[in-house]
Protein backbone atom coordinates (compact mmCIF):
# COMPACT_ATOMS: atom_id res chain seq x y z
CA UNK A 1 0.00 0.00 0.00
CA UNK A 2 1.52 3.05 -0.83
CA UNK A 3 2.25 5.81 1.65
CA UNK A 4 0.33 8.78 1.79
CA UNK A 5 1.23 12.33 3.10
CA UNK A 6 -0.27 14.48 5.44
CA UNK A 7 -0.36 18.83 5.67
CA UNK A 8 -2.44 19.68 8.49
CA UNK A 9 -4.15 23.08 8.07
CA UNK A 10 -5.31 25.80 9.85
CA UNK A 11 -9.15 25.34 9.05
CA UNK A 12 -11.50 23.02 7.52
CA UNK A 13 -11.73 22.90 3.88
CA UNK A 14 -13.97 22.64 1.79
CA UNK A 15 -13.23 21.86 -2.16
CA UNK A 16 -9.82 22.14 -3.88
CA UNK A 17 -8.42 22.50 -7.28
CA UNK A 18 -5.39 21.92 -8.99
CA UNK A 19 -3.40 25.33 -10.09
CA UNK A 20 -0.33 24.75 -12.78
CA UNK A 21 1.20 28.23 -13.48
CA UNK A 22 4.05 29.14 -15.72
CA UNK A 23 7.33 30.00 -13.91
CA UNK A 24 10.83 30.82 -14.97
CA UNK A 25 12.84 27.53 -13.46
CA UNK A 26 14.10 25.00 -15.33
CA UNK A 27 10.39 23.27 -15.40
CA UNK A 28 9.05 25.75 -16.81
CA UNK A 29 5.56 25.28 -14.24
CA UNK A 30 4.68 25.50 -10.88
CA UNK A 31 2.00 23.17 -9.51
CA UNK A 32 -0.47 24.36 -6.77
CA UNK A 33 -3.47 23.12 -4.84
CA UNK A 34 -6.25 25.88 -3.66
CA UNK A 35 -8.22 24.94 -1.11
CA UNK A 36 -11.76 27.51 0.13
CA UNK A 37 -12.09 26.83 4.11
CA UNK A 38 -12.86 28.71 7.43
CA UNK A 39 -15.41 28.85 10.56
CA UNK A 40 -17.98 30.98 8.28
CA UNK A 41 -19.80 33.33 10.48
CA UNK A 42 -19.03 32.07 13.81
CA UNK A 43 -16.90 33.56 16.32
CA UNK A 44 -14.65 30.75 16.36
CA UNK A 45 -11.66 32.50 15.50
CA UNK A 46 -11.04 30.33 12.29
CA UNK A 47 -9.97 32.56 9.51
CA UNK A 48 -12.22 32.35 6.24
CA UNK A 49 -9.90 31.96 3.31
CA UNK A 50 -8.62 30.30 -0.20
CA UNK A 51 -5.50 28.18 1.47
CA UNK A 52 -2.74 27.48 -0.98
CA UNK A 53 -0.03 24.18 -1.10
CA UNK A 54 2.74 24.05 -3.46
CA UNK A 55 4.35 20.86 -4.34
CA UNK A 56 7.35 20.53 -2.62
CA UNK A 57 10.98 19.13 -4.10
CA UNK A 58 10.03 15.51 -2.90
CA UNK A 59 7.66 14.07 -5.44
CA UNK A 60 4.13 13.82 -4.33
CA UNK A 61 4.56 16.14 -1.10
CA UNK A 62 3.42 19.47 -0.70
CA UNK A 63 4.31 22.81 1.63
CA UNK A 64 2.02 25.27 3.16
CA UNK A 65 2.74 28.51 0.91
CA UNK A 66 0.38 31.44 1.67
CA UNK A 67 -3.54 32.04 1.94
CA UNK A 68 -6.26 34.48 0.25
CA UNK A 69 -8.66 35.98 3.30
CA UNK A 70 -12.13 36.39 2.18
CA UNK A 71 -13.60 38.44 5.26
CA UNK A 72 -16.88 37.22 6.08
CA UNK A 73 -17.41 34.55 3.18
CA UNK A 74 -16.81 31.46 3.34
CA UNK A 75 -16.41 30.01 -0.07
CA UNK A 76 -17.68 26.46 -0.42
CA UNK A 77 -16.43 25.28 -4.46
CA UNK A 78 -13.65 26.92 -6.17
CA UNK A 79 -12.83 26.24 -10.11
CA UNK A 80 -9.93 27.16 -12.16
CA UNK A 81 -9.27 28.10 -15.61
CA UNK A 82 -7.69 30.44 -18.31
CA UNK A 83 -9.68 33.23 -20.45
CA UNK A 84 -7.33 35.45 -22.84
CA UNK A 85 -4.32 33.96 -21.31
CA UNK A 86 -5.44 35.16 -17.83
CA UNK A 87 -5.63 32.09 -14.97
CA UNK A 88 -8.45 33.02 -13.38
CA UNK A 89 -10.77 31.55 -10.17
CA UNK A 90 -14.08 31.22 -9.79
CA UNK A 91 -14.90 31.11 -6.06
CA UNK A 92 -18.69 30.97 -4.73
CA UNK A 93 -20.17 32.44 -1.34
CA UNK A 94 -23.20 31.09 -1.04
CA UNK A 95 -25.36 32.54 -4.17
CA UNK A 96 -22.37 34.94 -5.30
CA UNK A 97 -19.00 34.15 -7.20
CA UNK A 98 -16.33 36.04 -7.27
CA UNK A 99 -14.07 35.86 -10.41
CA UNK A 100 -10.35 36.08 -9.26
CA UNK A 101 -7.08 36.78 -11.52
CA UNK A 102 -4.16 35.14 -10.64
CA UNK A 103 -0.62 35.86 -10.93
CA UNK A 104 2.80 34.16 -9.74
CA UNK A 105 5.22 36.66 -8.19
CA UNK A 106 8.87 36.42 -8.64
CA UNK A 107 8.96 35.42 -4.73
CA UNK A 108 6.75 32.44 -5.60
CA UNK A 109 4.07 33.67 -3.61
CA UNK A 110 0.06 33.51 -5.73
CA UNK A 111 -1.51 37.07 -5.62
CA UNK A 112 -5.44 37.59 -5.87
CA UNK A 113 -7.41 40.36 -7.68
CA UNK A 114 -10.87 40.25 -7.73
CA UNK A 115 -12.19 40.91 -11.38
CA UNK A 116 -16.07 39.89 -10.95
CA UNK A 117 -19.24 39.54 -8.90
CA UNK A 118 -22.25 37.95 -10.18
CA UNK A 119 -25.36 35.89 -8.55
CA UNK A 120 -25.28 32.34 -9.53
CA UNK A 121 -28.18 30.93 -7.87
CA UNK A 122 -31.77 32.35 -6.31
CA UNK A 123 -32.95 29.28 -3.69
CA UNK A 124 -35.32 30.80 -1.33
CA UNK A 125 -34.44 28.22 1.51
CA UNK A 126 -30.94 28.39 1.13
CA UNK A 127 -28.80 29.87 -1.93
CA UNK A 128 -25.70 28.29 -2.65
CA UNK A 129 -23.53 27.74 -5.92
CA UNK A 130 -22.01 23.90 -5.30
CA UNK A 131 -19.86 23.54 -8.49
CA UNK A 132 -18.88 25.97 -11.01
CA UNK A 133 -16.46 24.82 -14.44
CA UNK A 134 -14.12 27.33 -16.62
CA UNK A 135 -14.18 26.61 -20.11
CA UNK A 136 -11.53 28.56 -22.31
CA UNK A 137 -12.69 29.50 -26.10
CA UNK A 138 -10.81 31.17 -28.84
CA UNK A 139 -10.98 35.08 -28.51
CA UNK A 140 -11.15 37.39 -25.58
CA UNK A 141 -14.03 35.78 -23.92
CA UNK A 142 -14.50 32.25 -22.01
CA UNK A 143 -17.50 30.51 -20.18
CA UNK A 144 -18.15 30.16 -16.49
CA UNK A 145 -20.66 27.57 -15.45
CA UNK A 146 -22.43 27.13 -12.47
CA UNK A 147 -24.92 24.88 -10.86
CA UNK A 148 -26.29 25.63 -7.24
CA UNK A 149 -29.38 24.56 -4.70
CA UNK A 150 -32.16 25.52 -7.06
CA UNK A 151 -31.34 23.22 -9.40
CA UNK A 152 -30.37 25.32 -12.72
CA UNK A 153 -27.47 24.99 -14.52
CA UNK A 154 -26.41 28.65 -15.60
CA UNK A 155 -23.92 29.65 -18.41
CA UNK A 156 -21.83 33.02 -18.09
CA UNK A 157 -19.95 34.34 -20.97
CA UNK A 158 -17.06 36.30 -18.85
CA UNK A 159 -15.10 38.74 -21.19
CA UNK A 160 -12.20 40.80 -20.53
CA UNK A 161 -12.03 43.92 -22.59
CA UNK A 162 -8.97 45.82 -23.72
CA UNK A 163 -8.90 48.10 -20.99
CA UNK A 164 -8.85 45.13 -18.63
CA UNK A 165 -11.92 45.17 -16.94
CA UNK A 166 -14.42 42.03 -16.89
CA UNK A 167 -17.89 41.77 -18.14
CA UNK A 168 -19.93 38.85 -17.27
CA UNK A 169 -23.38 37.93 -18.87
CA UNK A 170 -25.81 35.08 -18.89
CA UNK A 171 -25.90 33.32 -21.72
CA UNK A 172 -28.44 30.66 -20.89
CA UNK A 173 -29.88 29.13 -18.37
CA UNK A 174 -30.05 24.99 -18.14
CA UNK A 175 -33.58 23.97 -16.30
CA UNK A 176 -35.34 20.54 -16.01
CA UNK A 177 -33.74 19.07 -12.24
CA UNK A 178 -35.81 19.36 -9.60
CA UNK A 179 -33.04 18.84 -7.08
CA UNK A 180 -29.94 20.55 -6.11
CA UNK A 181 -27.22 20.41 -9.00
CA UNK A 182 -24.25 18.43 -7.10
CA UNK A 183 -21.65 17.74 -10.05
CA UNK A 184 -20.43 19.54 -13.25
CA UNK A 185 -17.98 18.05 -15.98
CA UNK A 186 -17.33 19.32 -19.37
CA UNK A 187 -16.04 17.49 -22.52
CA UNK A 188 -15.33 19.40 -25.82
CA UNK A 189 -15.78 16.95 -28.97
CA UNK A 190 -13.00 17.16 -31.45
CA UNK A 191 -14.18 16.06 -34.38
CA UNK A 192 -12.96 15.44 -37.77
CA UNK A 193 -12.23 18.91 -39.41
CA UNK A 194 -13.57 17.84 -42.87
CA UNK A 195 -17.09 17.85 -41.41
CA UNK A 196 -18.58 21.23 -42.10
CA UNK A 197 -20.75 20.53 -38.36
CA UNK A 198 -17.55 21.83 -36.50
CA UNK A 199 -14.22 23.40 -37.56
CA UNK A 200 -11.60 21.54 -34.86
CA UNK A 201 -14.18 21.46 -32.20
CA UNK A 202 -14.00 25.11 -31.42
CA UNK A 203 -16.81 26.39 -29.36
CA UNK A 204 -18.66 22.78 -28.87
CA UNK A 205 -19.05 21.50 -25.29
CA UNK A 206 -20.72 18.88 -23.99
CA UNK A 207 -21.91 19.15 -20.41
CA UNK A 208 -23.19 16.74 -18.13
CA UNK A 209 -25.10 17.83 -14.60
CA UNK A 210 -25.92 15.08 -11.52
CA UNK A 211 -28.30 16.07 -9.39
CA UNK A 212 -29.78 15.00 -5.66
CA UNK A 213 -33.24 14.74 -7.77
CA UNK A 214 -31.86 10.97 -9.37
CA UNK A 215 -31.20 12.68 -12.92
CA UNK A 216 -27.88 13.24 -14.37
CA UNK A 217 -28.83 15.80 -17.85
CA UNK A 218 -26.50 15.71 -20.95
CA UNK A 219 -26.58 19.18 -22.68
CA UNK A 220 -24.93 21.24 -25.73
CA UNK A 221 -23.41 24.22 -23.98
CA UNK A 222 -23.50 26.24 -27.48
CA UNK A 223 -27.23 25.42 -28.23
CA UNK A 224 -28.34 25.17 -24.84
CA UNK A 225 -30.32 21.65 -25.84
CA UNK A 226 -30.79 18.54 -23.70
CA UNK A 227 -29.00 15.71 -25.45
CA UNK A 228 -29.80 12.78 -22.78
CA UNK A 229 -31.45 12.54 -19.49
CA UNK A 230 -30.57 9.49 -17.42
CA UNK A 231 -32.73 8.47 -14.42
CA UNK A 232 -30.84 6.78 -12.01
CA UNK A 233 -32.41 2.67 -11.13
CA UNK A 234 -32.23 0.84 -8.14
CA UNK A 235 -29.06 -1.91 -7.72
CA UNK A 236 -29.86 -5.28 -5.82
CA UNK A 237 -26.61 -5.87 -5.28
CA UNK A 238 -26.10 -7.55 -1.21
CA UNK A 239 -22.68 -6.07 -1.75
CA UNK A 240 -23.54 -2.69 -0.98
CA UNK A 241 -26.30 -3.43 1.44
CA UNK A 242 -25.21 -1.33 4.85
CA UNK A 243 -24.76 -4.48 7.98
CA UNK A 244 -26.72 -4.03 10.82
CA UNK A 245 -24.86 -2.08 13.24
CA UNK A 246 -25.57 -1.50 17.14
CA UNK A 247 -24.27 1.84 18.50
CA UNK A 248 -24.79 2.25 22.45
CA UNK A 249 -26.39 -0.62 22.93
CA UNK A 250 -29.13 -0.17 20.50
CA UNK A 251 -29.66 -0.58 16.76
CA UNK A 252 -29.27 1.82 14.29
CA UNK A 253 -33.23 3.45 13.24
CA UNK A 254 -34.04 1.73 9.48
CA UNK A 255 -33.75 4.26 7.09
CA UNK A 256 -36.54 6.18 5.79
CA UNK A 257 -38.32 6.32 2.26
CA UNK A 258 -36.42 9.82 1.72
CA UNK A 259 -33.58 8.31 2.59
CA UNK A 260 -33.74 5.81 0.38
CA UNK A 261 -34.05 8.11 -2.68
CA UNK A 262 -31.56 7.88 -4.86
CA UNK A 263 -28.63 10.75 -5.72
CA UNK A 264 -25.97 11.70 -8.35
CA UNK A 265 -23.20 12.77 -6.57
CA UNK A 266 -21.20 12.93 -9.15
CA UNK A 267 -20.51 12.35 -12.65
CA UNK A 268 -17.40 12.93 -14.99
CA UNK A 269 -16.86 12.24 -18.85
CA UNK A 270 -13.81 10.22 -19.81
CA UNK A 271 -11.11 11.85 -21.77
CA UNK A 272 -12.55 11.46 -25.15
CA UNK A 273 -15.84 11.67 -24.05
CA UNK A 274 -17.12 8.17 -25.21
CA UNK A 275 -18.14 7.20 -21.82
CA UNK A 276 -19.78 8.72 -18.89
CA UNK A 277 -19.07 7.57 -14.86
CA UNK A 278 -21.01 8.09 -12.39
CA UNK A 279 -21.77 7.34 -8.40
CA UNK A 280 -25.39 7.11 -6.97
CA UNK A 281 -25.92 6.58 -3.48
CA UNK A 282 -28.90 7.63 -0.87
CA UNK A 283 -28.69 9.50 2.10
CA UNK A 284 -28.01 6.27 4.13
CA UNK A 285 -26.80 2.44 2.30
CA UNK A 286 -24.17 2.13 -0.42
CA UNK A 287 -22.67 3.59 -3.60
CA UNK A 288 -22.14 2.08 -7.02
CA UNK A 289 -20.19 3.11 -9.45
CA UNK A 290 -21.31 3.25 -12.92
CA UNK A 291 -20.23 3.37 -16.54
CA UNK A 292 -22.36 3.94 -19.50
CA UNK A 293 -21.60 3.75 -23.29
CA UNK A 294 -22.34 7.07 -25.63
CA UNK A 295 -24.02 6.73 -28.78
CA UNK A 296 -24.52 9.91 -31.07
CA UNK A 297 -28.24 10.05 -32.70
CA UNK A 298 -27.04 11.61 -35.93
CA UNK A 299 -29.17 13.72 -38.59
CA UNK A 300 -27.84 14.37 -41.63
CA UNK A 301 -29.38 17.23 -44.43
CA UNK A 302 -31.52 14.91 -46.04
CA UNK A 303 -33.16 14.33 -42.44
CA UNK A 304 -32.36 10.65 -42.81
CA UNK A 305 -31.44 8.82 -38.71
CA UNK A 306 -28.50 7.68 -38.69
CA UNK A 307 -26.49 5.84 -35.14
CA UNK A 308 -22.81 6.90 -34.67
CA UNK A 309 -20.61 5.55 -32.43
CA UNK A 310 -18.25 7.66 -30.48
CA UNK A 311 -15.00 6.50 -31.10
CA UNK A 312 -11.65 7.64 -29.58
CA UNK A 313 -8.41 8.06 -31.21
CA UNK A 314 -5.20 8.18 -29.75
CA UNK A 315 -5.37 11.40 -28.95
CA UNK A 316 -7.60 13.48 -26.98
CA UNK A 317 -11.01 14.94 -27.47
CA UNK A 318 -13.63 12.35 -29.59
CA UNK A 319 -12.67 10.94 -32.75
CA UNK A 320 -15.81 11.38 -34.44
CA UNK A 321 -16.52 10.28 -38.12
CA UNK A 322 -19.60 12.02 -38.89
CA UNK A 323 -21.18 12.72 -41.95
CA UNK A 324 -21.03 15.49 -43.66
CA UNK A 325 -23.00 18.40 -42.99
CA UNK A 326 -24.24 15.80 -40.12
CA UNK A 327 -26.10 17.30 -36.94
CA UNK A 328 -25.90 15.49 -33.21
CA UNK A 329 -29.91 15.33 -32.28
CA UNK A 330 -29.57 13.38 -28.57
CA UNK A 331 -26.91 11.22 -27.39
CA UNK A 332 -28.37 7.91 -25.52
CA UNK A 333 -26.44 5.68 -22.46
CA UNK A 334 -26.04 2.24 -22.28
CA UNK A 335 -24.91 0.92 -18.86
CA UNK A 336 -21.88 -1.63 -19.41
CA UNK A 337 -20.41 -2.07 -16.25
CA UNK A 338 -21.01 -0.92 -12.45
CA UNK A 339 -19.10 -1.84 -9.12
CA UNK A 340 -19.96 -1.41 -5.79
CA UNK A 341 -17.64 1.34 -4.09
CA UNK A 342 -18.69 1.05 -0.24
CA UNK A 343 -21.62 0.00 1.70
CA UNK A 344 -21.59 4.04 2.49
CA UNK A 345 -22.92 7.40 0.61
CA UNK A 346 -19.77 8.86 -1.47
CA UNK A 347 -19.66 12.86 -1.36
CA UNK A 348 -16.87 13.52 -4.74
CA UNK A 349 -16.08 11.59 -8.25
CA UNK A 350 -12.75 12.74 -9.80
CA UNK A 351 -11.57 11.30 -12.91
CA UNK A 352 -7.47 11.43 -14.34
CA UNK A 353 -7.46 14.08 -17.22
CA UNK A 354 -4.87 11.99 -19.74
CA UNK A 355 -5.52 12.45 -22.77
CA UNK A 356 -4.00 9.08 -24.76
CA UNK A 357 -5.58 5.79 -25.00
CA UNK A 358 -3.10 4.45 -22.12
CA UNK A 359 -5.78 2.46 -20.34
CA UNK A 360 -3.66 2.20 -17.22
CA UNK A 361 -3.13 6.38 -16.95
CA UNK A 362 -7.20 6.62 -16.92
CA UNK A 363 -8.26 6.44 -13.32
CA UNK A 364 -11.12 6.98 -11.36
CA UNK A 365 -11.00 8.06 -7.67
CA UNK A 366 -14.21 8.17 -5.27
CA UNK A 367 -14.12 10.02 -2.03
CA UNK A 368 -16.59 8.53 0.77
CA UNK A 369 -18.26 9.94 3.23
CA UNK A 370 -16.90 7.71 6.33
CA UNK A 371 -13.48 9.51 4.93
CA UNK A 372 -11.27 7.02 2.60
CA UNK A 373 -10.40 6.89 -0.67
CA UNK A 374 -11.14 4.39 -3.82
CA UNK A 375 -9.37 4.59 -7.21
CA UNK A 376 -10.69 2.68 -10.06
CA UNK A 377 -9.35 2.14 -13.42
CA UNK A 378 -11.86 3.49 -15.99
CA UNK A 379 -12.17 1.05 -19.16
CA UNK A 380 -12.99 -2.11 -16.71
CA UNK A 381 -13.97 -0.43 -13.61
CA UNK A 382 -11.17 -3.13 -11.44
CA UNK A 383 -10.01 -1.18 -8.24
CA UNK A 384 -6.44 0.01 -8.00
CA UNK A 385 -6.57 1.49 -4.56
CA UNK A 386 -8.28 1.39 -1.24
CA UNK A 387 -7.60 3.97 1.52
CA UNK A 388 -10.25 3.55 4.53
CA UNK A 389 -10.82 6.05 6.93
CA UNK A 390 -7.85 8.33 5.91
CA UNK A 391 -9.87 11.43 6.57
CA UNK A 392 -12.30 12.21 10.12
CA UNK A 393 -14.90 13.40 8.23
CA UNK A 394 -16.36 13.14 4.70
CA UNK A 395 -13.68 13.94 2.25
CA UNK A 396 -15.19 17.35 0.28
CA UNK A 397 -12.13 17.85 -2.03
CA UNK A 398 -10.81 15.31 -4.44
CA UNK A 399 -8.36 15.35 -7.69
CA UNK A 400 -5.79 13.74 -9.70
CA UNK A 401 -2.87 15.51 -10.91
CA UNK A 402 -3.75 17.52 -14.48
CA UNK A 403 -1.76 17.16 -17.46
CA UNK A 404 0.97 19.35 -17.98
CA UNK A 405 0.71 23.01 -19.37
CA UNK A 406 2.49 21.91 -22.76
CA UNK A 407 0.84 18.63 -23.26
CA UNK A 408 -2.50 20.63 -22.49
CA UNK A 409 -1.61 23.26 -25.06
CA UNK A 410 -1.22 20.80 -27.84
CA UNK A 411 -4.22 19.17 -27.40
CA UNK A 412 -6.27 22.08 -28.19
CA UNK A 413 -4.42 22.88 -31.23
CA UNK A 414 -6.33 20.91 -34.50
CA UNK A 415 -3.09 19.23 -35.68
CA UNK A 416 -2.24 15.67 -37.57
CA UNK A 417 0.19 14.99 -35.50
CA UNK A 418 -1.02 15.80 -32.22
CA UNK A 419 -1.63 12.03 -30.99
CA UNK A 420 1.82 10.97 -31.49
CA UNK A 421 3.15 13.87 -29.57
CA UNK A 422 0.44 13.80 -26.75
CA UNK A 423 1.62 10.24 -26.88
CA UNK A 424 5.50 10.41 -26.61
CA UNK A 425 4.53 13.29 -23.70
CA UNK A 426 2.61 10.56 -21.38
CA UNK A 427 5.32 7.85 -22.17
CA UNK A 428 8.00 9.95 -21.17
CA UNK A 429 6.05 10.72 -17.40
CA UNK A 430 6.62 8.66 -14.94
CA UNK A 431 3.86 5.88 -13.99
CA UNK A 432 2.26 7.72 -10.89
CA UNK A 433 -0.01 10.53 -10.67
CA UNK A 434 -0.73 12.14 -7.62
CA UNK A 435 -4.00 12.28 -6.01
CA UNK A 436 -5.23 14.77 -3.45
CA UNK A 437 -7.59 15.68 -0.74
CA UNK A 438 -9.52 17.31 2.02
CA UNK A 439 -11.68 17.60 4.78
CA UNK A 440 -13.09 19.22 7.07
CA UNK A 441 -11.06 17.48 9.50
CA UNK A 442 -8.15 20.36 8.70
CA UNK A 443 -6.36 17.43 7.07
CA UNK A 444 -4.82 17.97 3.58
CA UNK A 445 -3.76 14.19 1.83
CA UNK A 446 -1.68 13.55 -0.74
CA UNK A 447 -0.52 10.26 -2.69
CA UNK A 448 1.42 8.61 -5.53
CA UNK A 449 -1.28 6.30 -6.87
CA UNK A 450 0.78 3.98 -9.06
CA UNK A 451 -0.49 3.45 -12.98
CA UNK A 452 1.46 0.64 -13.94
CA UNK A 453 -0.54 -2.63 -13.78
CA UNK A 454 2.42 -4.91 -14.58
CA UNK A 455 4.63 -4.35 -12.09
CA UNK A 456 1.46 -4.15 -9.33
CA UNK A 457 -0.12 -7.41 -10.88
CA UNK A 458 3.80 -8.39 -10.00
CA UNK A 459 3.55 -7.16 -6.57
CA UNK A 460 0.13 -9.09 -6.08
CA UNK A 461 1.61 -12.59 -7.62
CA UNK A 462 4.83 -12.32 -5.09
CA UNK A 463 2.28 -11.54 -2.26
CA UNK A 464 0.11 -14.13 -2.86
CA UNK A 465 2.63 -17.05 -3.38
CA UNK A 466 4.45 -15.58 -0.08
CA UNK A 467 1.14 -16.59 1.68
CA UNK A 468 0.67 -19.74 0.15
CA UNK A 469 4.25 -20.52 1.07
CA UNK A 470 3.58 -19.71 4.23
CA UNK A 471 -0.14 -21.71 4.55
CA UNK A 472 1.73 -24.86 3.20
CA UNK A 473 4.48 -24.40 5.52
CA UNK A 474 2.20 -24.43 8.11
CA UNK A 475 0.38 -27.51 7.29
CA UNK A 476 3.68 -29.03 6.87
CA UNK A 477 4.40 -28.32 10.28
CA UNK A 478 1.33 -29.07 11.80
CA UNK A 479 1.53 -33.07 9.60
CA UNK A 480 5.01 -33.58 11.26
CA UNK A 481 4.16 -32.50 14.91
CA UNK A 482 1.24 -35.52 13.86
CA UNK A 483 3.33 -37.79 12.81
CA UNK A 484 5.77 -36.98 15.70
CA UNK A 485 2.68 -37.12 18.42
CA UNK A 486 2.13 -40.91 16.59
CA UNK A 487 5.82 -42.25 16.67
CA UNK A 488 6.00 -41.34 20.48
CA UNK A 489 2.71 -43.34 20.71
CA UNK A 490 3.99 -46.14 19.20
CA UNK A 491 7.14 -46.36 21.04
CA UNK A 492 5.53 -45.73 24.67
CA UNK A 493 3.08 -48.59 23.64
CA UNK A 494 6.09 -51.16 22.52
CA UNK A 495 7.86 -50.74 25.73
CA UNK A 496 5.04 -50.65 28.07
CA UNK A 497 4.42 -54.29 26.52
CA UNK A 498 7.56 -55.20 27.05
CA UNK A 499 8.52 -53.81 30.42
CA UNK A 500 6.54 -56.29 33.39
CA UNK A 501 4.00 -54.61 35.13
CA UNK A 502 3.66 -53.99 38.89
CA UNK A 503 1.79 -57.00 39.87
CA UNK A 504 4.19 -59.41 38.31
CA UNK A 505 7.27 -57.40 40.41
CA UNK A 506 4.97 -57.81 43.08
CA UNK A 507 5.17 -61.46 42.87
CA UNK A 508 8.43 -61.96 41.83
CA UNK A 509 9.58 -59.92 44.75
CA UNK A 510 6.94 -61.92 47.33
CA UNK A 511 8.40 -65.01 45.79
CA UNK A 512 12.74 -64.09 46.58
CA UNK A 513 11.46 -63.93 50.31
CA UNK A 514 11.96 -66.77 52.50
CA UNK A 515 8.78 -68.23 54.30
CA UNK A 516 9.33 -69.37 57.73
CA UNK A 517 8.76 -72.48 58.58
CA UNK A 518 6.70 -74.05 61.98
CA UNK A 519 10.26 -75.71 62.27
CA UNK A 520 11.90 -73.26 62.24
CA UNK A 521 10.00 -71.23 64.91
Amino acid sequence: MPKFNRLNLKSPCFDLAWLIMPSNNRNGEKCFVLMPGGGGTTKSGVTNAIFVASDSKVPGTFEYLNSFPTGDLLCNSISTGSIRDTTIICASFDELCHLYSVKLENDGQLSFKQVAEFTADYCQDQASVNCSVIISRAGSAGYVITGGEDGKCRVWIATKQDNGIWLVSKKSELTGHTGPIMSLSVSSPQWDSSTTRVSGGVDEYWLVTGSRDGTIRMWNVRSSKLLNEIKLETINDSRAEAKEVVKRGRKIVPPTPAQLQLQCRGCVFSADASCLFYIQSASRGGTFLIKAELTANVKDINDRDGTAHIESDVGVGVGIELPRKSVIGTVSSKVMKYTVVSTTPSTRLRSSDWFTGHKAAQLLVVGGSDGSLSVFRQHDLSLVLRLSQVHDFPVTGLAFRPPSLGAQAIARLDLPERSEVLALIEKSAKDEVTLVSCSADNKFISVQVSTNKKKRSWCYLFAVSFFMFLFLLGLAIIFLEERHIEMMADIIEKTASVLPTSETVHNQHQALIPKNTDAEL
